[in-house]
C-alpha cells in the first residue's frame, strides 16, 4: 500500500474515531474494577505494565494517524498548487501567443490598409502630374504658335515681299490656269493687300490670275491638280495635327 493510500486510509480513520476512543471498550483497563490482591504484588504490576504498554501503543498509533494525515493534507494541498500554477502558467501562454496572433493580424490588416491608402495617393499625384503635363505641353503649343504668328505678322509688316515669298514654291512661271485668291485684309499677319503686293503677284506668272475677296486671312491657289491652301491659320492648325499626332 502506497504512502498516498496509507495516509487517505489513516485520514478516514481518524475523521470517523476520536482519539481518545481508539482502544475498544472491552479491552480498557478500569483502575475501579482492577481487583489486585495484597498478598499478590507482583500480579498488580504486571496488570499496571500491560496497561502501560497498551496507553503506548495507541500513543503512538495516533501520532502514526497525525503524521499520515498531516502528510496526506500536505501532498494533496502541494498538488493542487501545482496543478492551479501549472494551469495558470499554461493559460497564460496559451492566453500570450493568442494575443500575439489577434495581434499579428490586426497590423497585417492595418499594414495592408495603409500600403493601399498610399498607392492610391502615387496615384493621384501621379495623374495629377500627367495632367500638368499635358496642361503645359498645350500651353507651351499655344505660346510657340503666337511666337510664329507674331514673327510672321512682323516680317509681313517690315518686308513687302513676304506673301509673294510663300507662293514661289507654287506658282511657276509658265504654268496656266493658275488663280490666286487673296483676301483684302490679312487679319492674322495684321497687313492689307494693295495694288503693289498684287502687281508683285501677278510678276510670279504671267498667265495667273489674281483675284481679291472680301473674306479675311485668305491666301489660296487653284491649279490644274487642286486647291492650296496658304493661310497662315491653316498652316497653323496642320502644324497642331502634327504635333498631336507625333505626341
Amino acid at each position: 500500500m502506497s504512502r498516498i493510500v496509507k495516509a487517505k486510509w489513516a485520514t478516514n480513520l481518524v475523521e470517523s474515531l476520536e482519539f481518545q476512543d481508539v482502544l475498544p471498550k472491552n479491552n480498557r483497563v478500569d483502575h475501579g474494577d482492577m481487583k489486585t490482591s495484597p498478598d499478590d504484588p507482583q500480579g498488580a504490576k504486571q496488570t499496571e505494565g500491560v496497561y502501560d504498554c497498551n496507553l503506548e501503543a495507541i500513543k503512538s498509533a495516533n501520532d502514526l494517524m497525525k503524521s499520515a494525515v498531516k502528510s496526506s493534507n500536505e501532498i494533496r494541498l502541494k498538488s493542487q498548487e501545482k496543478g492551479y500554477q501549472q494551469g495558470l502558467s499554461q493559460g497564460y501562454e496559451v492566453g500570450l501567443a493568442q494575443g500575439m496572433i489577434e495581434g499579428t493580424k490586426n497590423a497585417l490588416v492595418q499594414a495592408e490598409a495603409g500600403l493601399r491608402e498610399l498607392q492610391e495617393l502615387v496615384d493621384c499625384i501621379n495623374m495629377e502630374r500627367e495632367t500638368a503635363r499635358e496642361n503645359r505641353e498645350k500651353e507651351m503649343i499655344s505660346i510657340a504658335f503666337e511666337i510664329a504668328r507674331k514673327i510672321m505678322k512682323q516680317q509681313a509688316v517690315l518686308d513687302d515681299n513676304a506673301i509673294p515669298k510663300m507662293l514661289e514654291e507654287i506658282v511657276h512661271e509658265d504654268e496656266e490656269g493658275l488663280k490666286i485668291y487673296l483676301s483684302e485684309y490679312q487679319k492674322t499677319l495684321g497687313i492689307h493687300i494693295d495694288k503693289e503686293i498684287a502687281e508683285k503677284i501677278k510678276k510670279l506668272s504671267s498667265k495667273s490670275k489674281v483675284i481679291i475677296i472680301k473674306d479675311d486671312d485668305k491666301i489660296m491657289v487653284e491649279t490644274k491638280n487642286g486647291v492650296v491652301d496658304m493661310s497662315l491659320p491653316m498652316q497653323l492648325e496642320q502644324l497642331a495635327k502634327a504635333i498631336d499626332q507625333n505626341a
